[in-house]
């Protein structure tokens, strides 16, 4: 999963929801990868190269087919 996000992600707060949402989603197999909005507006081949040598490094993952079956995956503001 990439996100992007705005500075309201940096107030301490959201860092924290960030960061448990972000630890959920790890748990049920996804990988997340988070991106400050200026950085892709910026330097976007870097943001690029990144996430491909990001998901070279890694073995595939996906939720299990039993989530899949049953529509129980994550979604936003969950």
């Amino acid at each position: 999963m990439i996100e992007l996000d705005g500075s309201q992600h940096g107030e301490p707060r959201n860092r924290v929801r960030d960061r448990i949402r972000d630890e959920v989603l790890c748990k049920e197999g996804y990988l997340v990868l988070r991106f400050w909005n200026g950085d892709v507006l910026e330097n976007l081949d870097g943001v690029a190269d990144f996430i491909v040598e990001t998901l070279k490094s890694r073995p595939p993952t996906r939720p299990s087919l039993d989530k899949l079956r049953t529509g129980d995956l994550p979604t936003r503001g969950r």
